[in-house]
């Protein structure tokens, strides 16, 4: 009966190894899904990363754009003012010698 007993402790021992080992692999098996999920966050959160410099380059490079179309609106703007000043100056003078040439007429 005492090398049946011992038999008996060393299948223990042996399937108490057994479930040991499938534990740790198990263990490892869930470290690397740990892992492999870790990565796919970071790769996903890298790419969401160039996403947001590649909306700020678009919108740095339209907000430039609109600077540019405003300056050249601006430009013509006062160009459009100069000819209406020049024009209302060239009317005034035009008026001015009418008038003058209208009172010479009277006199």
């Amino acid at each position: 009966m005492g090398k049946v007993g011992e038999e008996t402790k060393q299948v223990e021992k042996e399937k108490s190894e057994e479930e040991d080992d499938q534990e740790m692999i198990r263990q490892e098996k869930l470290a690397e899904k740990r892992r492999q999920e870790r990565i796919r966050q970071e790769e996903k959160a890298e790419k969401q990363r160039k996403e947001r410099i590649k909306l700020l380059e678009k919108a740095e490079k339209e907000r430039k754009e609109a600077a540019q179309r405003l300056e050249i609106e601006a430009f013509h703007d006062r160009v459009e003012l100069e000819f209406k000043k020049r024009q209302h100056d060239k009317n005034s003078r035009l008026k001015t010698k009418q008038a003058i040439e209208s009172m010479e007429k009277e006199l």
